[in-house]
């Protein structure tokens, strides 16, 4: 019934009328449909509903032209009808007419994709060895053509794999093997380096390779790791770096010992671009247990190789936890890999008998490497107490005599005195010349001056970080002699660095330098300096008032709440005064110019009156020019309605809306216009419409009138008739629809625990609102898709609290687990009512299962949870859908009878479940170890033997 449907609006889309498809011979309706133009995708799918008529009345060459045909073979019934062709063309010939394509250099890519999905469907769909077998000589070849052919044509065969990458399931991991065999394991062995580098990458993306045997399989498992090994150390760069980076990303916590043995070889490789990658992939290691003494030993045998290797720089860009930030909720599990990182680099730089101009020497040299390593790494030294508080004190003095060195230069080339200065207290007192100091040098000056001022800057950026952290714990009785030491130090190392470096880029620093230290009777000579500054002097910088006010917060903060408050006074009085003298005129002058705009309108039904022809007479007023007048209007427009009040602001909302329906009443046009030029001129200004309306719905809250006859602007240009070429429609969609309906269901979640919530007309309205969207073909499938997302991450999230709490992941198909409010009411009353909502939200968990984005980079015991949360949900949504056989069809054009339709959900949900627990079983020793590892693994298998046939 719903191919039907789909047939029938096929039909209504085509370029062609119904009588003329049913008068045209099919050979003639298949060349039409070759053609890439309006109608070729209704076109095609009303053939495919038409597919035996097709291919028995086309001859063999229109078949073969078709399947040559990328646009063709871009709609996916086009696809299907090729699988279908492959029948009467052949497979042998079916395969050389996708070689010869293939082979072309300027063939697209996606193109080659097209070939190994239809290829793949054939596969799927034989009924007999002979057919199958066909397709596996095939593939045999494609594989062959991707190892040995030259660049680009061997990438191209290689993205003909890419489907069975993508889809693989146990079904095709013999298919798979078999493939493979004849070409790739010989291919790894070859003597040419760039067919071994081909077929490495083939090897990485199909691993593990399996066979039907279950008993061969152990032992073909370890022949390919014995295999993975040789090209971790093969002698061609390329190939070890990229199997290198395969096997991190992969593999790393699988084979703890295994990695052990590569990468003490590997860490001290003759190649900079193997060590390169070895560092590189730190950040991954450490949070392997196991590999954490590898790790060690592979810093030591690198930083052994010298200072001036350049690889050392990766492990100091591991500390640059911002950038290292971009898959978000991962901060505090990489900030205790910086930490172990610190704590292997700590062995280095604070070795028992390095005196403090030795380490601070190294130190220095870190900094110059990485600003913000050196930062982060006296950052972890201090939190967690990786020297002790005797040493760190005396590393602060270190540091603090090491910045007075370097700024000595400075004060001999300008006339500041050192007299406020005393060092008695410094251990070190010898001072070494050291070249004048370039302030606020660029990045880019190698000159010495240049760099000291850089290594001043990072020098005190660590001043400020350590001795912020370690000022508690020194303020304890034991330590009061190094306490006094120290604050008296750094108390007059601030006062002359502030005098020295008020005018440069350095103040903001200097000043948060100051802001950790404790009141002293120098620091309040020197807040009353400030805080006279900050009142009265006339040209300070505005870009150090943020530091000042710190800094004076931590020594008088009465007296910063004073200098604010007067100072809001004063801009308040400004501001009235302001207000009074300049509102009446300025606000004035606003309307008269909006107003004066108005003749736009008269310019834009002018054009669309007009033919290409005439014109001409509208020349000056272009479209751009049009575009932007429109733009000034409606910009001026929505500045007047929020400063106005009373009378002229109803007036101005009123012109507003006679706008929206003035564009309401050109919208037919885009319809009815047939001149090109005329189109193009109404796409730009319904584009330009939209934009405006947007803004003007973020800027200020219209009446329930004005958003009805917006929401008719949005139905208008969602017709099926409208220029497909029309995007403006859709960002404004995106904005009206998808965010408001992803908030109903976070809210009906959140809010169904309250007393009085009325689910059912909750449930009602949301699934009333769902199959009103779907009407839109163009919206549904990303909006669904957005959907399921936010459905899965509140359920998974809340089994994975649920399971936190118990400690236990309960079965749910027993009748003792408890199901909450939420999941009563998203489960039963929304999901298993909509099947088209339940197939997009399985689909959508399969493809977040099967990319493991809900349990990468977790711990054993977050990975614990994870997984039971997601085997909880996939049984909540198998169990719920007892009795309603016909929601869970996957897909309606493959399946003819609920028989059909049940068996393809089995195999979708029995490869989630199969998925999940290959996660489980290649999780580490601890992970298989927990108390609930067993627990999961049951909950994996026999996920339909409860289920009713």
């Amino acid at each position: 019934m719903a191919e039907e449907d789909e047939c029938l609006d096929a039909v209504e889309e085509m370029s062609i009328s119904k009588l003329q498809y049913h008068l045209a011979e099919y050979p003639k309706l298949l060349a039409k449909a070759l053609v890439a133009e309006k109608g070729q995708k209704a076109l095609i799918k009303k053939l495919y509903c038409d597919q035996y008529d097709l291919i028995e009345k086309c001859s063999v060459n229109d078949l073969r032209s078709a399947v040559c045909e990328e646009s063709f073979l871009a709609i996916p019934e086009g696809r299907k009808l090729a699988v279908l062709f492959i029948s009467k063309i052949g497979s042998k010939q079916f395969w050389i007419l996708a070689k010869n394509v293939i082979q072309k250099t300027k063939t697209n890519r996606k193109m080659c994709e097209f070939y190994g999905e239809i290829f793949l469907s054939y596969w799927k769909m034989a009924k007999t060895d002979e057919e199958r077998r066909s397709v596996e000589l095939a593939f045999e070849d494609i594989v062959h053509y991707a190892i040995c052919a030259k660049s680009p044509i061997n990438e191209h065969f290689q993205q003909v794999l890419e489907p069975l990458i993508k889809g693989r399931n146990k079904q095709m991991d013999g298919m798979i093997e078999r493939i493979l065999r004849p070409n790739l394991w010989r291919s790894l062995q070859s003597p040419n380096d760039l067919a071994r580098f081909n077929s490495c990458k083939l090897f990485f993306s199909f691993y593990p390779i399996i066979k039907n045997d279950d008993l061969e399989n152990a032992e073909f498992i370890s022949v390919q790791l014995a295999s993975m090994a040789d090209l971790i150390t093969d002698s061609s760069i390329p190939i070890r770096a990229y199997s290198y980076v395969c096997f991190k990303i992969n593999f790393m916590g699988m084979y703890p010992c295994f990695l052990l043995q590569i990468i003490t070889k590997l860490s001290k490789d003759s190649s900079s671009e193997v060590r390169l990658s070895v560092y590189d992939g730190l950040q991954h290691m450490v949070r392997c247990a196991e590999a954490v003494n590898t790790v060690e030993s592979s810093v030591r045998s690198l930083i052994l190789k010298g200072i001036n290797d350049n690889v050392v720089k990766q492990v100091l860009e591991r500390f640059e936890i911002e950038k290292a930030d971009s898959v978000k909720k991962k901060v505090l599990q990489f900030f205790s890999s910086v930490k172990k990182i610190a704590e292997l680099l700590i062995k280095r730089i604070f070795t028992p008998n390095a005196s403090a101009d030795e380490i601070l020497k190294r130190v220095t040299y870190m900094g110059n490497i990485n600003r913000v390593a050196v930062v982060k790494f006296h950052e972890c030294i201090c939190r967690y107490r990786l020297i002790s508080l005797d040493q760190a004190a005396d590393h602060i003095i270190a540091m603090g005599t090491t910045v007075y060195k370097l700024t000595r230069s400075f004060e001999q080339s300008s006339d500041h005195s050192l007299a406020t200065f005393d060092l008695t207290d410094i251990t070190q007192s010898s001072i070494e010349n050291v070249a004048p100091i370039i302030v606020d040098a660029a990045e880019d000056d190698n000159r010495e001056g240049a760099r000291i001022w850089r290594q001043l800057c990072f020098l005190i950026e660590s001043l400020s970080v350590s001795y912020a952290i370690l000022r508690e714990p020194l303020s304890a009785e034991q330590y009061a002699s190094k306490r006094a030491k120290v604050s008296r130090l750094l108390t007059k190392l601030f006062s002359y660095l502030l005098h020295c470096f008020k005018e440069s880029s350095l103040a903001e620093t200097v000043l948060i330098f100051g802001s950790t230290l404790r009141v002293g009777s120098e620091l309040v000579q020197i807040s009353n300096v400030l805080c006279k500054e900050l009142c009265y002097a006339p040209n300070i910088n505005p870009t150090l008032v943020a530091g000042y006010i710190e800094a004076l917060a931590n020594w008088n903060l009465e007296k910063i709440i004073d200098i604010v408050g007067r100072g809001i006074c004063s801009m308040k009085n400004e501001l009235k005064s302001w207000k009074q003298n300049q509102k009446r005129s300025k606000s004035t002058s606003l309307v008269d110019n909006t107003r004066d705009l108005e003749f736009v309108k008269d310019v834009i039904s002018l054009k669309l009156s007009c033919n290409s022809i005439d014109c001409d007479s509208t020349s000056l007023f272009t479209t751009s020019n049009v575009v932007r007048a429109l733009e000034i209007r409606k910009t001026l427009a929505l500045i007047l309605v929020n400063i106005s009040a009373g009378d002229d602001k109803q007036k101005l909302l009123s012109e507003i809306h006679l706008d929206l329906k003035w564009f309401i009443e050109l919208l037919p046009n885009l319809v009815t216009v047939e001149d090109k030029v005329t189109l193009d001129f109404l796409l730009s200004v319904s584009q330009a419409v939209l934009r405006l309306l947007s803004t003007h719905l973020e800027s200020y809250a219209y009446e329930e009138k004005f958003l009805i006859d917006v929401a008719s602007v949005v139905l208008m240009l969602c017709n099926q008739k409208a220029p497909h070429i029309f995007n403006g429609a859709q960002r404004l969609l995106s904005e009206f629809v998808y965010g408001p309906i992803n908030t109903c269901l976070i809210w009906i979640s959140s809010r169904c625990f309250d007393e009085g919530f009325d689910a059912k007309g909750c449930s009602d309205s949301f699934l009333d609102l769902l199959n009103t969207v779907q009407g839109y073909n163009n919206i549904a499938n990303e909006l669904l898709t957005e959907l399921s997302r936010t459905f899965i991450s509140i359920m998974v999230g809340a089994l994975n609290d649920r399971i936190r709490k118990s400690q236990v992941a309960d079965d749910p198909r027993g009748s003792n687990f408890e199901t909450n409010v939420a999941i009563e009411l998203l489960i039963h009353r929304i999901l298993v009512r909509d099947r088209v909502f339940l197939r997009a939200l399985l689909n959508t968990f399969r493809d977040i299962v099967q990319s493991g984005l809900l349990t990468q980079d977790l711990d054993d015991d977050d990975m614990i949870y994870m997984c039971g949360a997601e085997l909880q949900f996939l049984h909540l949504c198998v169990e719920g859908t007892r009795g309603t056989t016909c929601d869970l069809s996957v897909s309606n054009e493959r399946c003819t009878n609920q028989i059909a339709e049940r068996k393809d959900l089995s195999q979708l949900v029995i490869f989630c479940f199969d998925c999940i627990e290959n996660n489980l079983r290649n999780g580490s020793e601890a992970l298989r170890s927990h108390c609930m590892y067993e627990e999961l693994l049951l909950l994996c298998k026999n996920s339909f033997e409860r289920q009713p046939s």
